[in-house]
Formats: structure tokens, sequence, C-alpha cells
């Protein structure tokens, strides 16, 4: 049990450093990470017979495109006449910063070239 508390530990810690950027900080919220989810990828990718610095690679990227998605997800779309342009600029930031998330998914699979789960998260987040 050790083992798996030390783990998560190390995968959220992981996650969290990728997913920190300044100057998103300063402006939005930080990232939810749901650790339901990361210890079910972490039970998932554990029974396989695969490296733990590749499993951790696949984890660690499932997350952030999950972050990404929970980013756009936040976005607002009011669309009520004249907005500010604090909230403008907000609601950009979101966008891009969900955009971000998705483009360190994109790029932890590809350091360690598996394009074949590239197209499976793709195909499961166009589901």
């Amino acid at each position: 049990m050790l083992n798996i508390t030390d783990d998560i530990r190390q995968l959220k810690r992981l996650i969290e450093t990728k997913a920190q950027h300044p100057y998103l900080l300063k402006y939005i919220q930080k990232p939810s990470l749901d650790e339901d989810k990361l210890i079910l990828l972490w039970g998932l990718f554990n029974d396989l017979d695969v490296k733990s610095e590749k499993r951790n690679q696949y984890i660690i990227s499932t997350m952030l495109v999950q972050i990404a998605l929970d980013t756009h997800e936040i976005v607002s779309n009011s669309g009520e006449g004249i907005e500010s342009p604090e909230v403008l600029k907000n609601r950009q930031l979101q966008v891009l910063a969900g955009d971000y998330y998705s483009g360190l998914y994109y790029q932890g699979l590809a350091s360690v070239g598996n394009v074949d789960m590239i197209r499976i998260l793709s195909s499961a987040i166009k589901k």
C-alpha cells in the first residue's frame, strides 16, 4: 500500500509541476486534479507490462488531457452585452490554458513515441 501512496503522490507532484505556468496562475485558478481518476489510471497501467517510466508518462499525459478538457469546460459563454476587458482576458486565458495543457499531453506522448496512445485518447475525447 505504501508503494501506491508514494507513486500517486509522485505522479500528482509531476502533473502539478508540468501544468504549472506562472502567467496563467496569475490570472486563472489552478487546475484541479481528480485524484480518483489518477488512482484508477495507476491501477489500470500498473497491471500492464509497461516500464514504470512509460507508465508514468502515459498517466501524466492522460491526466493533462483531462485537465485540458476540464479547463475548457469552465470557460464562461455569457455573451450578455458588453463585457469588461478583464472578463474577456480571463475567458481568453482560460481557453489558451486548456490548449496549453492539451499541448503538454501531446508532447508527453510524443516523447515516448506512442502515436497509438495519442490516437486512442483522441478517439475517446471525440466520443
